[in-house]
């Protein structure tokens, strides 16, 4: 499962009331995963040549 599948199934675990004690464990497992895992400092594009990461320090966490 990629970043974008996980982070649709993380939002729609955080949108369930009253949830068991797993499902919060499991919600605090993937944040603390995407925490640990982001990717600071690059810059993801499509171009006509491609996908590419360049060096941005100003870009926002991958």
């Amino acid at each position: 499962m990629g970043g974008a599948e996980s982070g649709a199934v993380l939002r729609f675990r955080m949108s369930i009331e009253n949830p068991f004690p797993d499902t919060i464990r499991g919600v605090n497992f993937g944040v603390s995963w995407f925490e640990t895992s982001k990717i600071e400092g690059d810059r993801y594009q499509k171009s006509e040549t491609g996908q590419a990461s360049t060096v941005n320090a100003d870009a926002r966490p991958l």
